[in-house]
């Protein structure tokens, strides 16, 4: 069967996409690296992420592109961070990549480097690599920059934490994020008044049952 061909008037671009892959490790929050084991930017630091298939929804995209890279399939969370579209971002041709903030649930399983990647690594989002590859130190600021706004007025955050949850490791989590002491009593009296969050019938421990937005 021949191949089959596409000739158009106009160049068109080539979609990729990118994850910025969040846990709370021991209080501090950390992102989810591979380093590149291909041109370009090969040895460097990268967010998990590749070409889109033809017929693949960018969800479905993210989530195959994080198995195969990392082996990592257990995301509480999953959602589109933006577009990033600068024509020079990639050596490649003119590529756009559609940004997504993915959160483990506790300290989930450790990574394994898998097809195009030599090596999956969890780092202190406050300690990355200087020389990441493409834009990616810009993706993961600005998912930072969100993580930390959606967590004041959604319930986010409780997507780094494994049901039932206490006090205490609501604690770590908002030390993650924002690096102070913030008591976890006063963050869940809203979500329990809202039923967001419930007590799960033994004392200290919640559950979340709200949608994360």
């Amino acid at each position: 069967m021949a191949k089959k061909r596409f000739c158009y008037d106009y160049p068109r671009p080539m979609v990729t996409v990118d994850c910025v892959l969040l846990r709370v490790h021991e209080r501090r929050l950390e992102v989810l690296l591979v380093r590149r084991g291909a041109a370009p930017h090969k040895g460097a630091w990268a967010l998990p992420g590749g070409f889109i298939r033809m017929k693949e929804p960018l969800e479905a995209a993210v989530a195959r592109e994080l198995a195969e890279e990392t082996g990592i399939r257990d995301i509480s969370f999953l959602i589109q961070l933006g577009a990033y579209g600068n024509p020079d971002r990639d050596p490649r041709g003119r590529v756009i990549s559609v940004g997504f903030i993915g959160i483990i649930p506790g300290e989930g399983p450790e990574p394994q480097g898998g097809d195009d990647a030599s090596e999956t690594r969890w780092h202190p989002v406050e300690t990355t690599p200087k020389a990441l590859a493409f834009d990616h130190a810009s993706i993961i600021g600005d998912a930072l920059l969100r993580l930390a706004a959606g967590g004041r007025t959604s319930g986010v955050l409780f997507a780094f934490l494994k049901d039932p949850f206490t006090a205490d490791g609501v604690r770590d989590v908002l030390h993650a994020v924002y690096g102070v002491e913030l008591n976890p009593r006063e963050y869940l009296a809203p979500y329990l008044k809202e039923g967001i969050v419930r007590r799960a019938g033994k004392a200290g421990k919640y559950r979340f049952v709200g949608e994360r937005r």
